[in-house]
């Protein structure tokens, strides 16, 4: 173990301003009050009075420079994009920029998280000579120019059909729109070449939603990669609160009988903020519901360039202009019914998130991060994009089931938990830890007591839940959290549950299968560690968690993995036995070529490694899952005994045949065809013996 604490250095643009900024002051504010860590700062504009705070512009000779370095780009994009002011700042090129590489802070970190370090700050090189150094790159993705050839986002938009993927992202650019170019080989495609050293092993990349992730993937640039890991911004749940504070701040404007609609982006017209969408909502929402519309005002909260845009709106408006204030852009969320997105993309959605952590419900188009934090129905209303009289609709029902208690403030609040700062700090520790073990972070990182996160599928479970209730509740161990993710039972299975476990978070709506639900529960998890304990399973012994905590942590280290034996037990909790296929003591994702030697039932994952389930396969998911776990895990941990009891008449036992075709198909997709018909011929040769 080091006898230091971690050293990690954040590196952005600006330290206030924007979404990089905020998120890189709560990471800030966060890592500060973790013992085994010191965090700080760099950045080109120092604005804020937070500390640990640097500049790399400390004098008035370096801003000139730095003023210097953003001026020269953007004028040599301003000439190549036909003097075009309207794309100006959605490309980059890095061309000019700070080399840090030699900064003392540089010298002094352990591990260095890139965030938003573009227009002046970082040039390519200086990225480049950053890579020399040896020193871990964590970079999180607030767009995606890493992976691009000079663009923010690979996207079109246009009002017919929104955002679509640019043709020429997946091709390695050239011919960019956004420089007005017709060569294949313009500056676009130039700048790309010169990024191929992003694709190095020291760089590792953090998505801030999984569409974005997906979109990371399609760039020729990081073909081989890993798939980045998917981490979201953090927000300040102490400041983005129901409560109102003593000192609350209060609006000459307000009206309590009025209901209010909030949209907040840092440029209102936009044409990425879908204004000409929210126009047509409205429209359809003054002819759906006219007595609704009547005690109605939308609150517009940003800069509005084109004064006409907002100008005749079908519906009251009152435009709040830009609101840097965070204690005063709280206080509007506590204001609002709800909060709205027209955009036709969000890499993540960061204003749905903080209206959620207030209490409001949110509404968006699925357009990539809102995914994510909207779950429907429940927390607000996902709507097809880009379906405005759907989404009229749906405001109308939520608004009205407000009225009778619906979409209930501790709903809402409970549903973005895991965008907490503390909670995204420590999985960024752990995250580093996974990737570079010999970093040694204390164990004190979860002062070995971790957060496990059990989950419970089930659906019309009456007859079989009982056990698996009563199991996790008798619990001694007290960091846990306990999620039931229930199809829309119709049976008595939610009662039992309210009843057995009172203190489980229970999500019940329909799904579209096991491993949907699955990933529903793994979503909404916010523990360190899953557990998917399923209706009729069950834990051995009210100590279970316990003892299996100490001696997974005893040794120092945080596994990426823990696994056990597992007893089968039928309906009526009878004891079969252990199971044939037994854990290996040391086991890889080449262990699962024998056969799925770990019942998915004992294998426990630190949850910043665990992907989604394959939505694919409809019985045997949890084999790819696990094999796909494992091909990432660095440090597995054998527990020698039951920790499971499994439920031997479940799902995939159920359909045999069909499990074993589709473990057939995910072997080979792994292990390869050839090998794969080999190990069965060999197994089928061992059973006729």
């Amino acid at each position: 173990m080091q006898e230091r604490p971690l050293r990690i250095l954040l590196l952005s643009t600006s330290d206030s301003g924007g979404g990089a900024a905020e998120a890189c002051r709560r990471l800030v504010e966060a890592f500060a009050g973790l013992c085994y860590v010191e965090v700080r700062l760099l950045v080109l504009h120092h604005t804020s009075d937070l500390p640990r705070v640097g500049s790399v512009a400390s004098t008035p000779l370096r801003k000139l420079r730095g003023r210097g370095y953003f001026l020269a780009e953007r004028l040599e994009i301003y000439l190549r994009n036909g003097h075009s002011r309207r794309d100006l700042f959605r490309v980059s090129t890095a061309r000019y920029g700070f080399d840090v590489s030699r900064h003392p802070w540089v010298k002094w970190a352990d591990v260095l998280h890139l965030h938003w370090i573009n227009q002046g700050f970082l040039s390519l090189a200086s990225l480049e000579r950053l890579s020399a150094l040896g020193k871990p790159i964590f970079t999180t993705l607030h767009d995606l120019w890493m992976a691009t050839g000079v663009c923010h986002l690979p996207l079109e938009f246009s009002q017919a059909s929104g955002a679509t993927l640019c043709p020429r992202y997946e091709q390695g650019c050239g011919s960019c729109p956004l420089l007005r170019s017709t060569a294949e080989e313009d500056l676009s495609r130039q700048i790309q070449r010169a990024k191929a050293f992003l694709a190095g092993p020291m760089f590792h990349y953090i998505a801030v939603s999984q569409a974005e992730a997906r979109l990371f993937q399609r760039s020729p640039l990081m073909q081989g990669r890993p798939a980045p890991f998917v981490l979201p911004n953090p927000i300040d749940l102490d400041l983005f609160t129901p409560e109102r504070g003593e000192d609350e701040l209060t609006y000459e404007w307000y009206a309590p009988h009025t209901r209010y609609l909030l949209l907040v982006a840092a440029r209102l017209d936009d044409e990425v903020k879908g204004g000409h969408l929210l126009c047509e909502i409205c429209t359809h929402l003054k002819t759906e519901a006219p007595e609704l519309v009547q005690n109605l005002c939308l609150l517009l909260v940003g800069n509005i360039k084109d004064p006409k845009a907002f100008a005749d709106f079908p519906i009251p408006t009152r435009a709040l202009g830009a609101i840097s204030d965070r204690r005063s852009l709280a206080s509007l969320y506590r204001l609002a019914s709800v909060t709205l997105s027209t955009s036709v993309y969000e890499t993540q959605g960061q204003t749905l998130v903080e209206g959620l952590a207030t209490g409001v419900p949110a509404i968006s188009f699925a357009c990539g991060g809102p995914e994510d934090i909207i779950h429907d129905g429940e927390n607000g209303f996902l709507i097809p994009a880009f379906d405005t009289q759907l989404y009229a609709e749906r405001l109308v029902q939520l608004l009205r089931e407000q009225e009778k208690g619906g979409f209930a403030p501790s709903t809402c609040r409970h549903s973005v938990q895991g965008f907490a700062a503390d909670t995204i700090a420590v999985q960024l520790l752990s995250l580093y830890d996974t990737h570079f073990p010999s970093l040694h972070l204390d164990n004190n990182l979860m002062n070995n007591r971790p957060t496990i996160t059990i989950i419970t599928i089930c659906y019309n479970a009456q007859a079989t839940i009982t056990r698996t209730l009563e199991s996790i509740q008798a619990q001694t161990y007290t960091e846990l959290e306990y999620l039931v993710i229930d199809g829309a039972s119709k049976d008595a299975t939610l009662e039992l549950v309210a009843q057995l476990a009172p203190r489980a978070l229970v999500f019940s709506e329909r799904d579209h299968g096991l491993y949907d639900a699955m990933n529903k529960g793994l979503k909404r998890a916010t523990g360190d560690y899953v557990w998917y304990i399923n209706a009729g399973d069950a834990l051995p012994s009210p100590t279970t968690v316990e003892e299996l905590v100490a001696d997974a942590f005893a040794g120092g280290q945080m596994p990426d993995v823990i696994y056990g034996d597992t007893r089968l037990i039928d309906s009526e909790g009878k004891d079969l036995g252990l199971r044939r296929l037994r854990p290996p003591h040391e086991l890889t994702w080449r262990s699962f070529e024998e056969g799925m030697l770990v019942c998915h039932q004992a294998f426990i994952v630190r949850r910043t490694l665990a992907p989604l389930y394959n939505l694919r396969y409809r019985f045997s998911s949890d084999v790819d899952w696990c094999i796909r776990v494992l091909k990432e895990a660095k440090v597995c941990y054998f527990i020698d005994r039951p920790i499971a009891l499994y439920l031997n008449e479940g799902t995939t036992t159920a359909n045999h045949r069909a499990s074993l075709i589709e473990r057939f198909e995910i072997m080979s997709e792994h292990y390869g065809l050839w090998h794969t018909l080999l190990k069965h011929l060999r197994f089928l040769f061992v059973r006729k013996r």
